[in-house]
C-alpha cells in the first residue's frame, strides 16, 4: 500500500476509527492495566495507556519509566539530527555512521532497475532524485542501521527509500516529510531479519534538518523546506504482520506534528514552530512531539468511541 500524500493530512484529521481499527490491544496493553491496578499514583497519561487500543500504534514500552520521563513514543536517542555534513557540529557517532555517497547509491539503483525484483519500478523516477536527497536518505538509513546494530541492512533501506521516494515524494505538507516502507523483505532475500526495537512492535522516529532541505520534493516549486521527519522501524520487514500499522502510525506521528504548529489544516505554509522544533536539544523535541502525539491518540480515541456508541444507539 502507497500512502496518497495530498489525502494524508486530511485523512488523518478525520479517519478517527481507521487508527482505532488498526491499533488492537495485546499483552502489553495488559501488563499496563495490571500496573495500573497496583499502582494507585500512575498518572493519567499511564492510567490511559493501560485501556487504550492506540497504544500498539505507539510501540507498547518496555518500561513506564519513559513514559515518566516524557520520551514515549520518541526517546532523545531516536531523534536524529541532520547538519549541513555528518561531522559538523556535535553529534552522536552513529547519526552517520560510514553513510554511502550519493554516487554510490545512484549506481546501485540502476543496477537494481535490471534486477527482476525491481521490474515495473521507473528508473526515471529515482534517476531524478538528486545528489542532495539521495545524501540524505543515505545518512538517515546508515543511522537507523547502526543504531539497531544491523549494518548489513543500511543498504537495502537506502535502495527501498529511494525508491519510494521515486513512485512519489513523502513530503506531507507544511515543513514535514514522512519516509516510509523502506524496510521491506518482498524476496525473502534478507531472511526476514528480525529488528530489536525500543518499544513492542514498533519505534517512532523523529528526524531534524536545523537548516532545512528544499530536496526532499514538495507538491509545488514554491513548497516550504523540510526541517522535520518521521519515520518508523518495525521488527519484522514488510510485508508481514506490521504491514496494517504504517498507515495508522504515519497518521498518528503527522497529526502530533501538525498539532505542534497548531494549524492541521494549513499544510501548505511553512510553520515557525516546526522550524523551531528542528533547532532544540534532542530531549526537548522528543518531549514536545511525544506531548501532542499522545493528544492526538488520545482525541482519536476518543472520536472513535464516539462513533462507535452513536452507531450503536441508532441501531
Amino acid at each position: 500500500m502507497i500512502l496518497n500524500r495530498r489525502d494524508f493530512v486530511r485523512a488523518s484529521l478525520g479517519w478517527a476509527a481507521a487508527a482505532g481499527t488498526f491499533c488492537l490491544p495485546g499483552h502489553g496493553t495488559r501488563s499496563l492495566a495490571q500496573a495500573d491496578s497496583a499502582n494507585g499514583s500512575v498518572d493519567d497519561v499511564q492510567r490511559w495507556m493501560a485501556t487504550s487500543n492506540q497504544v500498539r500504534c505507539l510501540g507498547r514500552p518496555r518500561s513506564l519509566l519513559v513514559v515518566r520521563q516524557g520520551f514515549w513514543p520518541i526517546s532523545p536517542e531516536r531523534v536524529l539530527v541532520l547538519r549541513p555534513h555528518p561531522w559538523a557540529g556535535p553529534t552522536n557517532r552513529w547519526q552517520h555512521g560510514q553513510a554511502r555517497s550519493p554516487l554510490f547509491l545512484r549506481n546501485e539503483l540502476r543496477q537494481r532497475a535490471k534486477e527482476s525484483d525491481w521490474q515495473g519500478r521507473s528508473h526515471k523516477n529515482w534517476a531524478q532524485i538528486s545528489d542532495h536527497k539521495l545524501g540524505l536518505i543515505a545518512r538517515i538509513t546508515s543511522a537507523l542501521a547502526y543504531y539497531y546494530a544491523v549494518p548489513e541492512l543500511r543498504d537495502e533501506w537506502a535502495y527501498e527509500m529511494a525508491a519510494r521516494e521515486g513512485l512519489g515524494t513523502t513530503y506531507v505538507g507544511s515543513n514535514v516529510a514522512q519516509p516510509h516502507q523502506f524496510q521491506t523483505d518482498r524476496l525473502g532475500r534478507l531472511g526476514g531479519r528480525a529488528i530489536q526495537t525500543d518499544n513492542d512492535g514498533i519505534d517512532h522516529w523523529l528526524i531534524l534538518i536545523p537548516g532545512g532541505t528544499n530536496d526532499w520534493e514538495g507538491w509545488c516549486e514554491d513548497s516550504p523546506a523540510v526541517h522535520v521527519m518521521t519515520t518508523h522501524i518495525f521488527p519484522q520487514p514488510w510485508p508481514g504482520r506490521n504491514s496494517g500499522l504504517t498507515a495508522a502510525a504515519c497518521m498518528l506521528a503527522g497529526r502530533g506534528v501538525f498539532g505542534l504548529a497548531g494549524r492541521l489544516e494549513r499544510w501548505y505554509f511553512s510553520s515557525p514552530e516546526l522550524i523551531e522544533l528542528s533547532r532544540v536539544d534532542r530531549a526537548t523535541a522528543a518531549r514536545r512531539v511525544n506531548e501532542q502525539i499522545i493528544l492526538m491518540a488520545r482525541q482519536e480515541e476518543g472520536e472513535w468511541k464516539r462513533r462507535r456508541e452513536a452507531k450503536g444507539s441508532e441501531s
